[in-house]
Protein backbone atom coordinates (compact mmCIF):
# COMPACT_ATOMS: atom_id res chain seq x y z
CA UNK A 1 0.00 0.00 0.00
CA UNK A 2 1.21 3.42 -1.32
CA UNK A 3 0.74 5.61 2.61
CA UNK A 4 2.89 3.16 3.90
CA UNK A 5 5.85 3.92 1.98
CA UNK A 6 7.84 6.99 2.57
CA UNK A 7 7.53 8.31 -0.98
CA UNK A 8 4.09 6.94 -1.42
CA UNK A 9 3.33 8.57 1.30
CA UNK A 10 4.00 11.91 0.49
CA UNK A 11 2.27 11.34 -2.98
CA UNK A 12 -0.94 10.12 -1.02
CA UNK A 13 -0.72 13.43 1.28
CA UNK A 14 -0.51 15.69 -1.65
CA UNK A 15 -3.01 14.02 -3.52
CA UNK A 16 -5.43 13.87 -0.73
CA UNK A 17 -5.14 17.70 -0.40
CA UNK A 18 -5.95 18.71 -4.11
CA UNK A 19 -9.05 16.19 -4.71
CA UNK A 20 -12.54 16.56 -4.21
CA UNK A 21 -14.26 15.93 -1.01
CA UNK A 22 -16.55 13.26 -2.76
CA UNK A 23 -13.27 11.70 -4.30
CA UNK A 24 -11.98 11.30 -0.96
CA UNK A 25 -14.95 9.30 0.13
CA UNK A 26 -14.64 6.95 -2.44
CA UNK A 27 -10.92 6.66 -0.79
CA UNK A 28 -12.06 6.53 2.61
CA UNK A 29 -14.17 3.67 1.89
CA UNK A 30 -11.45 2.23 0.54
CA UNK A 31 -9.31 2.44 3.57
CA UNK A 32 -12.22 1.73 6.21
CA UNK A 33 -10.87 -1.42 7.25
CA UNK A 34 -7.35 -0.90 7.02
CA UNK A 35 -7.73 3.19 8.60
CA UNK A 36 -5.86 2.10 12.22
CA UNK A 37 -3.48 -0.36 11.11
CA UNK A 38 -2.39 2.56 8.91
CA UNK A 39 -2.66 5.32 11.69
CA UNK A 40 -0.46 3.22 13.72
CA UNK A 41 2.07 2.99 10.95
CA UNK A 42 5.33 5.02 11.26
CA UNK A 43 4.93 6.59 7.50
CA UNK A 44 1.38 5.94 7.04
CA UNK A 45 0.32 7.70 10.20
CA UNK A 46 1.53 10.93 8.21
CA UNK A 47 -1.06 11.13 5.74
CA UNK A 48 -3.99 9.59 7.92
CA UNK A 49 -3.04 13.01 9.78
CA UNK A 50 -3.35 14.62 6.96
CA UNK A 51 -7.08 12.97 5.86
CA UNK A 52 -8.19 13.97 9.46
CA UNK A 53 -7.15 17.45 9.21
CA UNK A 54 -9.46 17.53 5.67
CA UNK A 55 -12.60 16.03 5.84
CA UNK A 56 -15.67 18.28 5.72
CA UNK A 57 -18.21 15.87 4.91
CA UNK A 58 -20.35 13.71 7.46
CA UNK A 59 -20.19 10.88 5.96
CA UNK A 60 -16.15 11.04 5.69
CA UNK A 61 -16.20 11.20 9.75
CA UNK A 62 -18.81 8.18 10.04
CA UNK A 63 -16.11 6.15 7.88
CA UNK A 64 -13.49 7.48 10.24
CA UNK A 65 -15.62 7.17 13.57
Amino acid sequence: MLMVDQYGNYFCQNVLRSISPQSRLKILKQLGPEIVSLSCNEVGTHSMQRLFEIVTLEEEKVIIF
